[in-house]
């Protein structure tokens, strides 16, 4: 696994493959409720890399995968916990919380100690 912190270099690539994810997953409505220029925002994701919390995921030099280290997901989107829990991150808790894309609903947080 090649984890790696962002940088701002990479930032417009990171908005364009958060865009193609959302374009190209079906489910992500149901599952992270995310919608383009609404969640996540290309401010929020400057924010993670300006504070060093944006790590990305990359085979052969392309992005593959981004998160930010407070890692957590709607409780709905299982396809997440999943991979989340393949990669060895554990759940911590559970806590309803108010976003501007979902209102207010439940989120899962994970941590891991890599």
């Amino acid at each position: 696994m090649n984890i790696e912190l962002a940088t701002i270099q990479e930032y417009e690539s990171i908005i364009a493959f958060y865009d193609d994810v959302t374009a190209r997953t079906p489910e992500i409505a149901t599952y992270a409720r995310w919608q383009k220029d609404k969640h996540p925002t290309a401010e929020g994701i400057r924010a993670y890399i300006d504070e060093g919390s944006m790590y990305l995921y990359k085979e052969n030099g392309k992005i593959v995968g981004a998160m930010a280290v407070r890692l957590d997901a709607l409780a709905s989107n299982t396809p997440a916990h999943k991979l989340y829990q393949r990669l060895g991150f554990e759940y911590r808790g559970k806590q309803h919380l108010y976003a501007e894309n979902t209102g207010w609903t439940d989120f899962f947080f994970s941590t891991t100690l890599w």
